[in-house]
């Protein structure tokens, strides 16, 4: 017997039956199919996997199972898509395995083609007639997209020669996305219409509705019409034949009374646009007037309609009465005063008045009292009428209106008023209970003796210096109150008075008090506030102690020291610190004094300083001069220097001109005085009109003549000079100088002072002087706008006054 066994042989590694392409694609919307089949021993199993965060230039390695309802895997391993959607586009891969090796798998990059996609439903476009309109065409899908523009089903003509229409394309390639802008300029009634947008690509076309409505302004009005005429209102009627293609928002009314031919202010009234009447009402009797009707949408108003004119009939009073008061005139009545309504509110003449009252917080009805004037009264401005039997401090609520033959008219607001009770109320006990630099805090009570109802209380306060009072009313519920932006260390008064029904009682006694604070305080050392150099003089008025209130300004003021008028340096120095007064306004080497005042709300603090100028080599030569009124005008030279002050430079060139002319006469007059002749005499045979040089010196000295000047110069410069006279041998071959005798040295006041000489003469044995001198000249003091040249002692005297004779 014989077997024979035939062995399939078959390969245990999957291969690929159908192997899928590298790239598929397929019609969005459209089934599609990716075949893939392996086969292999064991039969491999298929799996289809899709590719996360995957793009067709960038595959990702990350893979998932597919999951879609709309994907389903086939008994032959086929990949059916029952419909592709956008998010199908995608990698995907598909795998075959038996356990043997290591299996085979495929990437297939699936690419799904989109025909454009247009909204299909109509839209409705408006556009405002006269504008520009646009009709927007918006398609996904892959490019290019071609559009086509219709109207009522005919293609429009888009040439360059139709300015009518333009089409504006653009492409968003991200979004594969292209628009179609078609615009219409200007926007006509005919070209309103349905309009379709045609949309196309390789893969298929689409097309989208769209109506254009053109918005206008309504018609006019017409078939206007007046009813239901009273004598105050009547009804107006209308119709509108075209609306516009926009609802009607409103109706608006333009009026105008017309009375004695004069017309008086235009008005308006509006209604809803959904009604075709209109009533008309606070018009005024017996009055002509003319209207006329204009319909409004969103896009304008139409024109008005024909004016149409129409009469109130006659009506009662339209007015209430005016400036009614009640005044409460004792616990049971109310005296109530009012004028009559306007005249051209009353509509004839006004026969009576209507006064009603009742308890204002009762529940009961108006009780009225027929007021008829007489007629004389007729005619008044003013009337008066007095409520009696009523209850002691009840308030009544009052109303009146005014009538005549039509009827009466309206009433006018409510007035309350309170019957008054037995007496004012007690004042209230006042205190503080709390200060700052800018407040007081008080507290009052009322007397435990007052029963009455409080209708206010009444603050008053004033500064102590003051006259006037301020006051504030407080309601009756309030028993604190604090007085705020009040001035910072001031005194304060305050009282209190209560109100009730009744009047106003005593005032309360009248508390004093301070806020917080006091005046500055000037600084403890000198030196903490002032320093001086030799070009200026600081002064620190930061040292300054507010005293608990802001310094507003400093007054700085300076005078000689023993001067007795002072002059304003600076007013009102705000907000510094420091202040600094330059030495081009003082003399140096001189003592002022300095007064400081210091201001705040607490009051003026003033400080004197005095305060040594130090001397400068290098110093202009000023002076303090007086100041002088011109004009009601005060004007200081304290700034002027001196050679610029002509009041006291030209005094000065006068004197010394006129000492310059007396020394020029002297010294002539020596030069003509004669020779002395000298003969040989004895002692005892002296001419009588000569003396001797000794005789002389003890003559002069007991007649010296002292001559004093008010000026102050300098002493040194005004010391007199000595002569020491000396005589030489002369021979008549020879004349020469040697020093023989030492004479008595002479003083003599200024402008006398001579040098001391060598004398030349021919040799003698007696020496006798001749000397002619005229009396010296009194020397006046040198006044300069009332001071005298001794008061300014920075001038060097001794330059101008002191003269050498030759």
């Amino acid at each position: 017997m014989r077997i024979e066994v035939i062995a399939e042989c078959k390969t245990p590694k999957p291969k690929w039956i159908h192997e899928p392409a590298n790239n598929a694609s397929g019609v969005l919307g459209e089934k599609m199919m990716i075949h893939c089949s392996a086969d292999g021993y064991p039969p491999p199993i298929l799996i289809w996997q899709k590719a996360l965060f995957s793009s067709e230039s960038e595959p990702r390695n990350e893979f998932v199972s597919i999951k879609s309802n709309g994907i389903h895997i086939m008994s032959n391993g086929s990949l059916l898509f029952e419909a592709l959607k956008d998010e199908d586009e995608a990698f995907y891969l598909c795998s075959a395995s038996n356990g043997i090796g290591d299996g085979i798998s495929k990437l297939v990059f699936l690419k799904v083609n989109k025909p454009p996609r247009l909204n299909s439903q109509l839209r409705i476009v408006s556009a405002k007639v006269n504008d520009s309109g646009s009709l927007e065409c918006r398609a996904k899908g892959d490019f290019p997209i071609v559009f086509i523009w219709l109207k009522d089903g005919h293609k429009l003509s888009l040439t360059l020669f139709n300015k009518k229409f333009s089409v504006n394309e653009e492409t968003n390639n991200e979004k594969s996305e292209a628009v179609s802008l078609l615009t219409i300029s200007p926007v006509r009634r005919a070209d309103a219409g349905l309009y379709s947008c045609e949309a196309r690509n390789q893969f298929g076309e689409a097309i989208s509705p769209i109506k254009l409505t053109v918005l206008e302004p309504p018609s006019k009005p017409r078939n206007v019409s007046v009813s239901n005429t009273s004598s105050r209102s009547f009804t107006l009627q209308w119709k509108v034949d075209f609306d516009g293609n926009a609802a009607i928002r409103r109706y608006r009314l333009q009026y105008q009374e017309i009375r004695n031919g004069i017309r008086a202010q235009l008005k308006e009234h509006s209604v809803d646009g959904e009604t075709d009447s209109l009533f008309l009402g606070n018009l005024r009797p017996v009055t002509l007037y003319t209207m006329r009707l204009s319909a409004e949408n969103n896009i304008g108003s139409s024109e008005f309609s024909d004016a149409i004119n129409a009469t109130t009939n006659e009506e009662a009073p339209e007015g209430p009465p005016l400036d009614v008061k009640v005044q409460s005139t004792g616990s049971q009545s109310l005296k109530v005063s009012w004028s009559p309504p306007e005249t051209e509110l009353q509509h004839g003449t006004m026969l009576g008045y209507y006064i009603g009252y009742k308890t204002a917080d009762g529940e009961d009805q108006y009780q009225y009292k027929h007021f008829v004037p007489s007629h004389l009264e007729v005619d008044e401005t003013f009337h008066t009428i007095y409520l009696t039997n009523l209850k002691p401090l009840t308030k009544y609520s009052i109303v009146m209106q005014a009538y005549n033959k039509a009827g009466a008219g309206p009433l006018c607001d409510a007035i309350q008023a309170t019957t008054l009770e037995t007496s004012p109320p007690i004042s209230p006990i006042l205190r503080v209970v709390e200060t700052t630099k800018t407040s007081i805090k008080l507290e009052w009570n009322r007397d435990e003796k007052d029963k009455s109802i409080l209708t206010q209380f009444t603050l008053y306060w004033k500064e102590e210096n003051k006259k006037d009072w301020n006051q504030l009313k407080l309601a009756a519920n309030v028993h604190e109150y604090t007085l705020s932006a009040l001035l910072c260390g001031t005194r304060y008064q305050l009282y209190m008075t209560a109100t009730n029904s009744l009047g106003t009682g005593e005032p309360s006694a009248t508390v004093s008090h301070r806020t917080r604070g006091a005046a500055p305080v000037s600084p403890l050392f000198k030196n903490a506030f002032l320093t001086t150099n030799t070009s200026e003089i600081t002064l620190n008025l930061d040292a300054w102690n507010n005293g608990g209130c802001p310094i507003h300004y400093f007054n700085v003021q300076k005078k000689l020291k023993h001067a007795k008028q002072w002059t304003i340096v600076h007013e009102k120095i705000e907000n510094r610190k420091q202040y600094t007064i330059s030495s081009y306004h003082l003399i140096p080497g001189r003592d002022y004094v300095l007064l400081v005042i210091a201001k705040n709300d607490a009051g003026i603090t003033q400080a004197d300083y005095e305060v040594l100028v130090p001397k400068t080599h290098h110093s202009p030569i000023t002076t303090k001069m007086p100041a002088i009124a011109v004009n009601n005008n005060l004007i200081s030279f304290d700034n002027f220097p001196l050679y610029k002050n002509l009041a006291f430079i030209l005094p000065i060139v006068v004197s010394l001109t006129v000492i310059m002319f007396l020394v020029a006469i002297i010294f002539l007059c020596l030069r003509k005085t004669p020779e002395p002749v000298y003969n040989t005499y004895s002692e005892e045979a002296k001419p009588t009109n000569s003396v001797s040089m000794s005789e002389l010196s003890s003559q002069k000295s007991a007649s010296r003549l002292n001559i004093n000047t008010k000026s102050e110069v300098s002493t040194s410069n005004l010391r007199s000079n000595s002569v020491h006279s000396q005589l030489s041998n002369c021979t008549n071959q020879d004349v020469h100088c040697s020093p023989q005798k030492h004479f008595t040295v002479h003083e003599y006041s200024e402008p006398y002072t001579t040098d001391a000489r060598n004398v030349c003469h021919p040799l003698s044995k007696d020496h006798f002087a001749t000397i002619k001198r005229t009396n010296p000249r009194t020397r006046t003091s040198m006044y300069i706008s009332g001071y005298e040249v001794s008061q300014m002692n920075s001038i060097d005297s001794s330059s101008l006054y002191t003269n050498k004779m030759p």
